[in-house]
Formats: C-alpha cells, sequence, structure tokens
C-alpha cells in the first residue's frame, strides 16, 4: 500500500515539503512507533477493531508526528503564518495518531500520507 499512497500522495499535492512530510510519517513515525511498541509496549496494550496497539508505540508516533512536522514546515513561511503553524502543531500530531490507530490490516501505510497531505493542503 505504501507505493500506492506514494504516488496518490504525489498526484495530490505540488508542495515538495507536503510530500516529504507525508511520505517521513509512515517511514519514520510509523516504523519507530512498531518497533517501539513491540520491544517496550507489552504491558500497556490495547486493541482497536481486534488488533493489538500499545500505548508506547501511540506516543513514539505522536512525539515523532511533533517532530517531522515541526521542522518539516519551518521552510514554509511564506505560505504558512506562525498562528497557522503553531495549529498544526497543536492539532495534527494527535489526529495523525488517531487515524494511525484506526487503521488496521496494514491500510496505515495507505491513509497516513494520504490524511497527512489532506490536513496540510486543507491548511
Amino acid at each position: 500500500f505504501f507505493a500506492v499512497a506514494v504516488l496518490m500522495a504525489a498526484l495530490i499535492t505540488d508542495n515538495k515539503a507536503f510530500f516529504s512530510i507525508a511520505v517521513l510519517e509512515v517511514a519514520l513515525a510509523d516504523g519507530l512507533a512498531a518497533i517501539s511498541g513491540i520491544a517496550f509496549g507489552k504491558r500497556w496494550g490495547y486493541k482497536v477493531f481486534n488488533h493489538k496497539k500499545t500505548l508506547v508505540g501511540s506516543m513514539v508516533f505522536w512525539i515523532v508526528s511533533l517532530c517531522i512536522l515541526g521542522t518539516g514546515l519551518l521552510s514554509q513561511t511564506d505560505i504558512i503564518s506562525f498562528q497557522t503553524y503553531s495549529l498544526i502543531i497543536i492539532f495534527v500530531p494527535p489526529a495523525l495518531t488517531l487515524v494511525e490507530n484506526l487503521s488496521i490490516f496494514g491500510l496505515d501505510n495507505l491513509i497516513l500520507p494520504l490524511a497527512t497531505v489532506a490536513l496540510l493542503q486543507a491548511v
């Protein structure tokens, strides 16, 4: 699904930073969340649609997403004001964490980049 998501993200945005951020969400945030959840989250697990998730993995996703958005959008000062940047930093990481939690059967690799681009394009 990741290859399809990369192609679709490239088609719906012409902003290189938005595209890069969308790809990094899956590559870094989702990947590190999975690794940390498996390694450290055994005691704090929960199920979403009968699929195991971990609190540690979700928190790692949130923090890495915050870092990706925080640094990735710094180059976009010509199209994003400081107030908008602040709102993105506050609301988009938890929204993407929710999207990642609700995406099952590996669909997060498809939905996350598209949701990221859609949220950034909406701003």
